[in-house]
């Protein structure tokens, strides 16, 4: 949108009255304004500037509803991946509960051997006994 003071609008005005085969387009250098504009910019210069005003706060308002849209997205954008890290912590969890509670069971399971081996050498020294007993 192009930016019009006061007095570009009025030294347009003069300049098409006094060369009436310039439009008030080719002299502003304006190409985004519409016919509803021109006409209204020759008939009330105040009127098109109120409208031009309205237009700019629309776009204002605009551009802040998608910044406020923008922002809304990335905090969701955020709190999935604040989820998805949380989801991501408890497996590893899990995962180290399990893996702590195999070796705590997996050190019983080797005392346990540990005494079955004893108890298998003390079985073997008396058979050695015995076996000397007899013979």
């Amino acid at each position: 949108m192009t930016n019009l003071n006061v007095r570009d609008v009025l030294s347009a005005a003069s300049a098409v009255i006094n060369t009436p085969t310039k439009s008030i387009r080719d002299v502003l250098g304006i190409e985004d304004f519409d016919a509803f504009d021109v006409g209204l910019l020759s008939f009330s210069p105040a009127l098109f500037l109120g409208r031009q005003a309205f237009k700019w706060f629309q776009g204002t308002k605009k551009q802040d509803q998608e910044k406020e849209r923008m922002y809304r997205e990335i905090i969701r954008k955020q709190q999935a991946a604040i989820v998805k890290q949380r989801e991501i912590n408890r497996e590893l969890e899990k995962r180290e509960r399990y893996h702590s509670s195999e070796g705590i069971n997996q050190k019983k399971q080797i005392e346990e051997l540990q005494k079955q081996v004893e108890n298998l050498e003390e079985v073997i020294n008396k058979l050695e006994e015995l076996k000397e007993r007899v013979a």
